[in-house]
């Protein structure tokens, strides 16, 4: 039986401080169920928390711990940047590096840009892609977080009736307008999704 008394107390406390207790609603207990688990520290494949249960980690922190935790190569290249500064607010020359190496590996890419989170990542691919089609329309799908984009803050359904039907914030403060700009279809289910853009396929800026 694992123990998890002290993630329990701490993510209590937590709530009293944090929004919902965490710092990301895609982390939010109250929206998952179950019971919360906060970590201490984590070593390659595992995650380990503050009762000391290890768990096999397949989260990886939601994509970034490619060569897993506290891989010593990179623990001692943060260390070392870290040394000079943790930001600068002004380009180095190690981000021209890293973009000169990534485009070498992505020979369809023309330039780069950094993001600090998904959310940031999404809002900027999108706007992108209404400014090449000049479209207005995102297509997503039921039940996926794409961060605190207001237009992806949405989810009408997994029926192909709710196509055409106004899609639902899934928090207050979206304004109508925005949330309208987002049509939500089941995931994997292909003719719901060839029905739409038959419908609407040219007011459609992106899939996302």
């Amino acid at each position: 039986m694992i123990s998890n008394e002290k993630s329990k107390s701490l993510h209590e406390r937590a709530q009293l401080v944090l929004v919902g207790g965490v710092n990301s609603p895609v982390r939010s207990f109250k929206r998952i169920g179950g019971s919360p688990i906060l970590a201490t520290h984590g070593d390659g494949a595992f995650i380990y928390d503050v009762d000391q249960n290890k768990y096999t980690d397949l989260v990886m922190s939601y994509g970034p711990h490619l060569f897993g935790h506290a891989h010593p190569v990179i623990v001692e290249a943060i260390t070392k940047a870290a040394k000079k500064s943790t930001s600068y607010g002004m380009t180095s020359e190690g981000e021209i590096r890293w973009a000169e190496l990534l485009l070498a590996r992505l020979p369809g890419a023309e330039k780069v840009r950094a993001m600090s989170t998904g959310t940031e990542a999404c809002a900027t691919a999108i706007r992108l892609a209404r400014g090449v089609t000049g479209r207005d329309l995102v297509v997503k799908f039921s039940g996926h977080y794409h961060g605190h984009v207001d237009s992806l803050m949405v989810d009408a359904g997994s029926g192909v009736a709710t196509l055409s039907e106004k899609a639902v914030a899934d928090s207050k403060g979206i304004p109508d307008c925005l949330s309208q700009l987002a049509r939500v279809v089941e995931f994997n289910n292909s003719e719901q999704l060839e029905k739409l853009f038959t419908q609407e396929g040219k007011k459609i800026a992106a899939v996302i």
